[in-house]
């Protein structure tokens, strides 16, 4: 579909390269050590880490498409790790968008 993905969180490279490792994602390009700031700056939700294991800080889901022009194209985030899109219904809607010309949307002030 000529999509570059990559995932960003907060986790330190220790806990992120374990992370693609445990979901098998090597072929996934992963930044890690994002801060609270630019977490805030993408609008994205922050938790304070309560179970076993969990960061004391750490961001909540978000998932933005970005055009190659710097537009941000699509934004989507979440308060909580679920509800987030399927897969085959996000490759679907970029597949039809891609190739029907879809406007850009939330524009309008």
């Amino acid at each position: 579909m000529g999509i570059e993905v990559i995932a960003i969180s907060g986790d330190t490279y220790e806990r992120a390269a374990a992370s693609g490792e445990k979901w098998g994602l090597e072929k996934l390009q992963i930044g890690y050590g994002i801060s609270p700031e630019t977490m805030r700056e993408w609008g994205l939700y922050i938790s304070k880490g309560e179970l076993s294991g969990e960061p004391a800080i750490f961001n909540e889901p978000g998932l933005f498409l970005v055009r190659p022009d710097g537009i941000l194209f699509f934004a989507g985030v979440n308060n909580a790790p679920y509800g987030r899109p399927a897969l085959e219904e996000l490759l679907s809607g970029l597949d039809y968008v891609l190739n029907h010309s879809y406007p850009l949307r939330g524009t309008e002030v």
